[in-house]
């Protein structure tokens, strides 16, 4: 269905007089726009049903940041050199090293990477990377493109999601009744919610975010690294 297909449906359930009149209704039809595409990257984001998979990073001797791709929603993995490199936060990596875990100040230490730390705009290794050129593979939730008119598809018009399209209807619904303070908003919430839990079982994408705990390697000396537990 493309977007003015299911604007139609979402005014149908609202009881809207006249879908044919702009403007009309709970809100302006560029809100109900607005609330879709906010839908679209929720969706996505928890689900990871679009992926995108980048190989153009490559590793720069002593540079330990990079940019994060900015159609990214949210991290599934990342690798170097084909090994996994494993999350952990900045706080982590303070604390292994004041506790005498790992050297002090970590942000020196150079050597193969191990893990990554995010930030707002980036994303850093560790260890700081000692060889150049090697392929950092970014695997992430894809930001959909945004729905910008009638003809508009969801989901960047990925056939296998058509199926999952009406999640669209049922959060823009829920969204405008729980506004008008009508309890039959909890129907259309609950039936978002399930949708998106059934499509992430579809999808069965593990986000790195989603670990209970992670592992830091600890290099002993140059060639030997050997992993230890971290708090998550």
């Amino acid at each position: 269905m493309t977007w003015g297909d299911l604007f139609k449906e979402i005014k149908r359930t609202l009881k809207e007089p006249n879908t044919d009149v702009v403007d009309s209704g709970h809100c302006s039809d560029a809100e109900y726009l607005r609330r879709a595409n906010i839908c679209q990257r929720k969706i996505v984001g928890f689900t990871g049903c679009l992926k995108q998979t980048d190989i153009a990073t490559v590793s720069v001797v002593g540079q330990a940041e990079y940019s994060k791709p900015t159609n990214c929603l949210r991290w599934i993995r990342l690798t170097y050199d084909d090994k996994r490199l494993y999350p952990i936060s900045r706080d982590d990596l303070d604390i292994s090293a004041s506790t005498g875990i790992i050297s002090s100040p970590w942000v020196d230490s150079q050597g193969t990477p191990t893990n990554y730390y995010k930030t707002f705009s980036t994303y850093g290794l560790y260890y700081k990377p000692d060889t150049a050129g090697l392929i950092i593979t970014e695997e992430y939730a894809l930001k959909p493109t945004d729905l910008v008119n009638s003809d508009s598809v969801p989901f960047n018009g990925t056939t296998i999601l058509e199926d999952y399209q009406e999640l669209i209807i049922s959060y823009v619904v829920w969204r405008c009744l729980l506004e008008d303070g009508k309890e039959l908003f909890k129907e259309h919430k609950n039936d978002f919610i399930q949708g998106m839990l059934n499509l992430k079982r579809v999808v069965n994408v593990k986000f790195d975010e989603d670990l209970g705990t992670f592992t830091l390697l600890k290099q002993r000396q140059a060639t030997t690294k050997f992993p230890l537990p971290l708090w998550s």
